[in-house]
């Protein structure tokens, strides 16, 4: 599952900051699917989780349920059409919790053979 809407940018692992702007955004993102979607069906629930990288780890949000109950796998069908930008209750919340993120310009430098 992503961590933020589609269209959005999101915190990079590596990046200053990185655990608590995906903490963050984990936390923002399952708010506004609930908001969007209505809260998950009984027995299936959001959780973030930690993902081990060669480069560090990385949040992750996961979403978990009963194949066998057909609500909950309507309901996984829906958050997964997913939603391509913050909502207007998002983007207040990340402002007030000072949420930013910060962009380095990537340097390449090319040596000749």
């Amino acid at each position: 599952m992503c961590t933020t809407p589609h269209a959005e940018q999101c915190a990079q692992l590596g990046e200053r900051d990185y655990r608590r702007n995906a903490r963050l955004e984990d936390d923002m993102f399952i708010d506004q699917l609930q908001r969007i979607y209505g809260t998950a069906p009984q027995g299936s629930y959001f959780k973030i989780v930690d993902c081990p990288h060669d480069f560090g780890v990385y949040l992750d949000v996961r979403f978990t349920f009963d194949e066998a109950i057909d609500g909950h796998v309507e309901y996984l069908n829906r958050i997964q059409e997913s939603t391509p930008c913050w909502d207007d209750v998002a983007k207040d919340l990340l402002a007030r919790l000072s949420y930013r993120l910060t962009r380095y310009p990537l340097k390449v430098t090319h040596r000749a053979a």
